[in-house]
């Protein structure tokens, strides 16, 4: 079994909204949809508390968490599973990434949003600018 003091990641941003849970790592921009459950979780999260612990409050097994914390979603002895670091020498040198944070006025209704899924439609670098 892992051992550590898990803690909350306090980059991350929760949003849901029509039925859509999404997580926001700020740092990265990364982003996924999860499951009400994992929200919860996250929402739920006491800093500093034994992984046996975490386990049995939220009743998940040690799989679930493990792909949890490769996921970033929380800290354990105050570490990300990935360090974000490395971007900014990689990014720096060889800049070919653009991220769009979404914000708490996005409707996640948008025709170019992941989180719609549908249209598969990509965004024009002129669109960009105008939104």
């Amino acid at each position: 079994m892992m051992n550590g003091v898990v803690a909350k990641n306090k980059n991350l941003r929760l949003i849901s909204r029509d039925g859509k849970n999404i997580v926001v790592d700020k740092e990265s921009g990364s982003w996924a949809l999860l499951p009400k459950k994992i929200i919860n979780i996250l929402q739920d999260i006491d800093d500093k508390v034994e992984v046996s612990e975490f386990l049995e409050k939220f009743n998940i097994s040690e799989k679930e968490f493990i792909g949890l914390y490769k996921a970033n979603m929380f800290l354990i002895n105050g570490k990300q599973y990935f360090d974000y670091s490395i971007y900014d020498t990689y990014i720096k040198k060889y800049p070919s990434l653009g991220v769009i944070h979404i914000t708490s006025d996005c409707n996640l209704r948008c025709k170019y949003c992941f989180a719609n899924c549908e249209s598969g439609i990509s965004i024009s670098e002129e669109q960009i600018k105008k939104q």
